[in-house]
């Protein structure tokens, strides 16, 4: 799994709504319980919001590899955790980041394209630049920003 993402996946995660099941097929196959949601939904327009529907969610993970728990309490500095180094950049890599994600396909359904997907990539990896790490930071940075 790290050639396709670029870092190991140790964990997955699955959400199931206790109000109409038991997820007894998820415990049975070794999933944990780790808690409950807090109950709210993202509202992603125009700004994105988080709205109360009282109806929390429980949160499931199964460990794709052995002491995932622990290597993911590791340093973020771990080899584990690093990116390859790329070779060295040619012209058409130098190419601004913002020209660059223009060529990024954009396959979300036109009614999900209220920002150019360029926009939005740029915005996020600004966002993580400055060391944002959730949805919610995110949004908020973008938030901040002024157009110029």
């Amino acid at each position: 799994m790290r050639a396709a993402h670029g870092f190991p996946v140790l964990l997955a995660e699955t959400f199931i709504d206790p109000e109409r099941f038991a997820g007894t097929c998820y415990r049975a196959a070794n999933w944990r319980s780790l808690d409950r949601t807090g109950g709210y939904a993202c509202q992603p327009a125009p700004v994105p919001t988080w709205r109360r529907h009282g109806r929390p969610k429980e949160i499931l993970v199964y460990e794709l590899q052995s002491r995932a728990r622990d290597r993911l309490s590791q340093e973020a500095d771990d080899p584990a955790w690093q990116v390859p180094a790329a070779a060295e950049p040619d012209g058409e890599q130098l190419r601004s980041l913002f020209e660059f994600l223009g060529s990024v396909p954009d396959y979300r359904h036109v009614r999900g394209q209220r920002y150019a997907l360029r926009t939005v990539l740029t915005l996020a990896v600004a966002g993580r630049l400055a060391g944002n790490r959730s949805m919610t930071d995110f949004a908020q940075f973008a938030f901040r920003l002024t157009p110029r």
